[in-house]
């Protein structure tokens, strides 16, 4: 798929870059600068390309909430490693074009957020992603609180996220209890997801 022709540098440049055109007088002007990610510019749309375009608005309107200080030390840690710019940006912005929706994309701009903050490392990060990318939006929504049994109507979340990596299945193991459904539990980064969401849902 072309996204953007040139539009989009996948190792943006993760310093003081900032998204200065996108669109006159469509979808996301005077969008807010966050200065480690994408880089946008000459640009010609199709419908698909204001979709993905649409995805980022939302995307940073979450992103964008990093404070200041953190943002700062962030963009320092990129541009002494370039692998890992390169890493983090090819991994967001693949992430954010596949979502299938603009509420994934702001799960996306959450996770990223305390990626940045430093609450999540790379590969965490990118354990969520896949489970974002995976699962069913109103699964990741109901999440927290199937999690906490205060909506137990929703249990079945559960089980739908099980191949996800959110939640593990487990299995009785004594005899008198073999053909008995497995009970399902949030995995130690299914945690970490609950978490992040259960205050401010998206």
């Amino acid at each position: 798929m072309k996204i953007i022709g040139e539009a989009i540098d996948l190792a943006a440049e993760w310093g003081d870059a900032a998204i200065e055109h996108i669109l006159k007088g469509e979808i996301i002007t005077g969008i807010p600068v966050l200065g480690e990610i994408v880089k946008l510019a000459k640009i010609t749309l199709g419908i698909r390309e204001r979709l993905f375009l649409s995805k980022i608005q939302a995307f940073l309107n979450e992103a964008n909430k990093v404070p200041p200080e953190d943002a700062a030390k962030f963009s320092k840690e990129l541009k002494n490693d370039p692998k890992l710019q390169k890493r983090t940006g090819e991994l967001v912005v693949f992430s954010i074009e596949r979502a299938d929706s603009n509420e994934k994309a702001k799960i996306i701009g959450k996770l990223f957020y305390h990626y940045v903050k430093g609450d999540l490392n790379l590969t965490d990060l990118k354990r969520l992603l896949f489970a974002v990318d995976s699962a069913f939006l109103e699964d990741l929504l109901l999440f927290p609180s199937a999690i906490n049994h205060a909506d137990k109507k929703h249990s079945y979340v559960l089980e739908s996220l099980a191949s996800t990596g959110l939640v593990k299945a487990i299995y009785p193991s004594l005899i008198d209890e073999i053909g008995e459904s497995p009970k399902f539990l949030p995995t130690e980064i299914g945690l970490k997801y609950s978490n992040y969401f259960q205050d401010s849902p998206i």
